[in-house]
């Protein structure tokens, strides 16, 4: 391998992350497939994440330290995408372990189909001690993924692995979604080649209270994971296209609206409802005339959970 020219970069971003940085970091260092860059983005931490990082960077070439601005997931990660020109991006959340065999099975595999662009793997859920959970697999099959993400995120953010030259062609993460990140990219990616999941258990994924996805504020996530999909929805049937550079409530039901009246008669149409349903039953801030607009996008079935909901929260 050229020291100029790495075959893979493996990307971790971490904000105070020091109470599980050690064995995510020991899982990286310690794979079977030897010959990587790792970037670790230290991003504006105030616990000892930077005593941990400069200790393993002393020990280990292969380790080079960024400092991150403090805007985000997708800003951090931005970032360290600037200062590779691998071919393959492997993403490491500081909270996860990578099983010893992934980054060579994830590399075989993606040389072999390079009609692929992105790679995620079935992962086992671990608790806040290593005591493992449940696995969790996704579907495998790129026509599938593509179906499925339509309704949900489907891929494993931290489990991923990502040609670079497709990051280059849709410009990296949206740093304004500070939230279903993930969820946003994987959409758009679909636009320049085929996303695969292997059914391997490669990644042990932690689940813990300070994880984005756990955080107590869903409706958050709800927002911008309606917000990503409305943004693919629209594309598909050519919606003239709001501007959302500011996620709010208001600027998802503008997309929403624009999209309404285009999509009933379209193979997208049930996969919009059940997103408007999302978006109706965590908004906080729509008017009751806005919420019996978007309802009547929905079938009636859909109507009453809605109603359900709303009575209910």
């Amino acid at each position: 391998m050229s020291p100029a020219k790495p075959d893979l970069c493996v990307v971790m971003s971490v904000r105070n992350g020091g109470a599980y940085l050690p064995p995510a970091i020991d899982s990286i260092l310690t794979q079977t497939f030897r010959d990587f860059q790792f970037l670790i983005m230290d991003d504006k931490s105030t616990d000892e994440t930077a005593e941990v990082l400069a200790r393993y960077a002393a020990q280990d070439p292969r380790i080079t330290l960024l400092q991150g601005e403090g805007r985000g997931l997708a800003a951090a990660l931005n970032l360290a995408l600037e200062k590779t020109n691998a071919d393959l991006i492997a993403r490491m959340d500081a909270d996860d372990i990578s099983l010893p065999e992934r980054f060579a099975i994830q590399r075989d595999w993606m040389t072999a189909h390079p009609e692929c662009v992105a790679l995620g793997t079935a992962v086992q859920t671990i608790d806040a001690d290593d005591n493992p959970l449940r696995i969790r697999k996704y579907p495998s099959n790129p026509a599938d993924i593509r179906d499925r993400l339509l309704m949900r995120n489907c891929v494993c953010h931290p489990s991923a692995m990502i040609r670079r030259s497709a990051l280059r062609q849709i410009s990296g993460y949206r740093e304004n979604f500070l939230t279903s990140q993930d969820y946003d990219l994987w959409l758009r990616l679909l636009s320049v080649g085929d996303i695969a999941n292997l059914p391997d258990v490669l990644l042990q994924y932690r689940k813990h209270n300070t994880r984005t996805s756990d955080s107590a504020n869903r409706s958050r996530q709800t927002l911008y994971s309606v917000a990503a999909i409305a943004s693919h929805l629209g594309q598909q049937v050519n919606a003239p296209q709001v501007d959302m550079n500011d996620i709010t409530e208001e600027t998802v039901l503008s997309q929403l609206c624009a999209l309404q009246p285009l999509m009933a008669q379209t193979e997208y149409a049930h996969a919009f409802s059940r997103h408007v349903m999302r978006f109706i039953s965590t908004a906080q801030g729509l008017s009751g005339t806005q919420i019996r607009s978007l309802l009547s996008a929905l079938s009636t079935k859909d109507r009453l959970k809605v109603k359900l909901y709303a009575w209910f929260r």
